[in-house]
């Protein structure tokens, strides 16, 4: 099936459902589908789905993704991994209904294929007289301390697990597409909009004195923004049905692909859109299932005695070229230099230890009750350079941020070079 677009405009609305790659869209990425998909399958599969993204006129993008779906997990103390038949592996997770059985999970990675050398003016090689220069800022910030935030491990403040909070330095309006759902448990039917914004400004200090007073957008020969976050929040959602269980992390991650960006002499923030070739991501999530634990918790035996739980974790990188926006915007001035972005697509979900509920939190071993406590964080795929396998499944917290950097490469003519550069 391929994406549906509703488009009425007498009240200007669009809605955008995920759907299944085309051969085409599979084949872009490399994508391998498994054919046909078997939801009971001990073995590694594929699965391929563009997702709901659009471009502000409300027509979809049709980003490919291409979905590594796992039957089980393994760790950092696994033994050799395919094993799918053995449940005698170290730090395996899985849960309880009718025995132990394994969680499945997902993994989708696209963070490397395609990069490219960029072309300007139609070409690869430009000579100028000039130089590149880059502004950009955060838009996530700790609460404790804001911009003078010092970390301390002497009272326990880390940047990872210090509570953050988004700025708004631009007073940007809260965006009408982007969502920044920041609570400890993904609703999927509470809304929340992103609304952030910082700016950042062009002093061109390190260049000599005519380039500080007279670099405007006329010398700017190209201009790109890009930015970037991380989205990450504990859910509950089961893999019964794999198509499903994909559905709800692609609809969660909604909005990574724009920014809302506001140059010198405009009152408005305009939304800029990312093309699919131009966005790199990585992410991973789990299911959940009630009564989640490691194998050893399961067993009462060995050193990671501890629950499970499910969650989702992306990263992503996104960019646009705006030369013919900077080239009209950039002047003299500070005001002239100044750019603001934001509305961009990140969480500031709490990283807490966590008491599970009691449906997760007890069960029984042995005719005796065990209590499984709390839990730090979610059950995430951190990948791992050279790892056969890419990386390994544990509990964790992953780092969470937001930001932007504009970059522009800027040339003078041959006469004003040889003479006052």
């Amino acid at each position: 099936m391929k994406t549906i677009c509703l488009l009425l405009f007498i009240i200007t609305f669009s809605w955008c459902a995920l759907s299944e790659c085309t051969s085409d869209e599979a084949k872009s990425i490399g994508c391998k589908v498994t054919k046909p998909y078997n939801e009971n399958s001990t073995k590694v599969q594929y699965l391929c789905f563009t997702d709901i993204e659009e471009y502000v006129d409300g027509s979809p993008k049709n980003i490919p993704h291409c979905i590594t779906t796992y039957p089980r997990t393994w760790t950092v103390d696994t033994k050799p991994f395919p094993l799918f038949t053995s449940l005698a592996q170290d730090h395996f997770h899985g849960y309880i209904s009718s025995g132990f059985k394994p969680l499945k999970t997902a993994v989708d990675d696209h963070s490397s294929a395609g990069l490219k050398q960029r072309v300007i003016n139609g070409n690869l090689n430009t000579r100028v007289n000039g130089d590149m220069a880059t502004i950009g800022a955060t838009v996530m910030i700790q609460r404790d301390g804001e911009y003078s935030f010092d970390p301390s491990p002497t009272n326990n403040k880390s940047s990872v697990y210090s509570e953050k909070i988004f700025k708004n330095d631009g007073s940007f309006s809260a965006s009408n597409f982007t969502q920044c759902r920041s609570d400890f448990i993904y609703d999927p039917n509470k809304i929340s909009y992103c609304q952030n914004s910082a700016s950042s400004t062009f002093d061109f200090s390190e260049k000599n004195d005519h380039i500080q007073k007279n670099l405007t957008g006329k010398n700017v020969v190209y201009a790109r923004l890009y930015w970037g976050g991380s989205i990450y929040q504990n859910w509950k959602f089961k893999n019964e049905v794999a198509s499903d269980f994909i559905s709800n992390a692609l609809n969660f991650i909604k909005g990574y692909s724009r920014i809302d960006f506001k140059v010198p002499g405009k009152e408005q923030a305009i939304t800029i859109d990312a093309k699919p070739e131009d966005i790199f991501w990585t992410g991973s999530f789990s299911e959940y299932r009630p009564k989640s634990m490691t194998f050893e918790a399961y067993q009462g035996s060995g050193d990671h005695q501890t629950a499970i739980k499910a969650g989702i974790s992306y990263m992503y990188v996104a960019s646009a070229d705006v030369t013919k926006i900077v080239q009209k915007s950039l002047g003299t001035t500070k005001e002239e230099r100044t750019f603001y972005a934001g509305n961009i697509r990140a969480t500031t979900t709490p990283i807490k230890y966590d008491l599970l509920e009691d449906s997760d939190r007890f069960f029984t071993r042995n005719g005796t009750q065990v209590d499984l406590g709390g839990v730090w964080g979610s059950l995430l795929f951190s990948p791992v350079n050279k790892n056969k396998y890419g990386g390994y499944w544990m509990q964790t917290n992953p780092a969470q941020y937001a930001g932007w950097i504009l970059v522009i490469i800027y040339d003078f003519d041959d006469k004003t070079a040889i003479e006052k550069i």
